[in-house]
């Protein structure tokens, strides 16, 4: 059942009474979380991940899905999914490395230039889903990855086609040390604020650009204000979808089943949607005049950025990270 964005407090009062059946034949409700755009990727999912469990459930699980961060910001919802109080979410990967190192793998620079075949990674058991399975011990259990986007670098003094470019630009980042790192290294100065201090200093003037994926760039209309963007491939942010354990280990073993199932369908159904958006976004991008530089020599970048893997590489298990390397490389 799909639950509109409403006022936070109004959702927050609901949320108090979700966990009865909604409707007639309903066994359990599966409330589910994220803080993107009704017609985001996420949400779109969510809804067709919606109609999958509702189908092979025979409606014995009521899924309801809250966008807009109605159930709070990414940590929260990683949190109350954790203590039980929301069954599910959609994250970026960057707030679980709070709670687990090895989600820093992601922050790595230039780990993934192909997200097609990384995707056989991220799926691997011995990668993808040990580093997932390190959440159960705080009580969540994390499904899969899902598509957020490779990040690439925007700004408004040059085009970007070679590390030496970075040189003395002021360059936006998430409040992250690989992140700050990564510029530090370009001889580029981070500048770490959110996105809402970043969209008034690009206008202001006093920070030069950023990087972000196509989606998130054209949702907060950065294009407008920027003039130049290098598919760079920095780093890749992906998503997760996470459970409550608790909630899931209660639920018969028919309907685990039915959860996992319609989860992969809609996880995979959201990797195909949002490499469709990117492209789409892309295009519309360059005919509102963004200057996309796409022919550059990602070696050039891979080679200036590996003091950073050095930096902080005891952070992490670090076969992890070697095992995007290997199959970017075609190893």
């Amino acid at each position: 059942m799909r639950k509109m964005s409403l006022a936070f407090a109004a959702a927050a009062a609901f949320v108090l009474f979700a966990s009865a059946p909604a409707f007639a034949g309903t066994e359990y409700v599966m409330k589910v979380g994220n803080v993107s755009a009704s017609d985001g990727p996420y949400t779109l999912a969510m809804l067709e991940m919606e109609k999958l469990v509702e189908k092979y459930s025979n409606g014995r699980i009521d899924y309801q899905v809250y966008d807009n961060a109605q159930l709070g910001g990414e940590r929260d919802l990683m949190e109350a999914v954790g203590m039980g109080n929301v069954q599910g979410c959609v994250i970026a990967s960057a707030p679980a490395a709070a709670f687990k190192a090895n989600f820093f793998v992601f922050d790595f620079p230039y780990l993934i230039t192909d997200i097609e075949k990384a995707w056989k990674v991220f799926d691997d058991p011995k990668v993808g889903g040990a580093i997932l399975k390190e959440l159960e011990d705080i009580g969540i259990k994390g499904m899969n990855f899902w598509a957020n986007g490779s990040y690439h670098h925007i700004n408004n003094k040059r085009p970007l086609r070679h590390p030496s470019d970075m040189q003395g630009l002021k360059m936006r980042c998430m409040e992250n040390e690989i992140y700050i790192a990564i510029y530090t290294t370009l001889g580029a100065t981070p500048s770490p604020m959110s996105v809402p201090d970043f969209s008034t200093a690009i206008r202001q003037g006093t920070v030069d650009g950023t990087n972000n994926a196509y989606v998130n760039i054209y949702q907060y209309k950065w294009q407008e204000s920027l003039q130049y963007m290098t598919e760079t491939f920095a780093t890749y942010s992906p998503a997760v979808f996470l459970v409550s354990k608790e909630w899931f280990d209660a639920l018969p073993a028919d309907l685990q089943d039915v959860v996992v199932r319609a989860e992969r369908e809609a996880c995979l159904w959201e990797r195909a949607l949002s490499a469709r958006r990117t492209n789409e976004l892309k295009e519309i991008m360059k005919k509102e005049g963004l200057q996309i530089i796409e022919d550059i020599n990602l070696q050039e970048w891979i080679e200036a950025t590996k003091p950073v893997h050095e930096q902080f590489r005891n952070r992490v298990n670090y076969e992890y990270v070697q095992a995007f390397i290997d199959v970017r490389d075609g190893k």
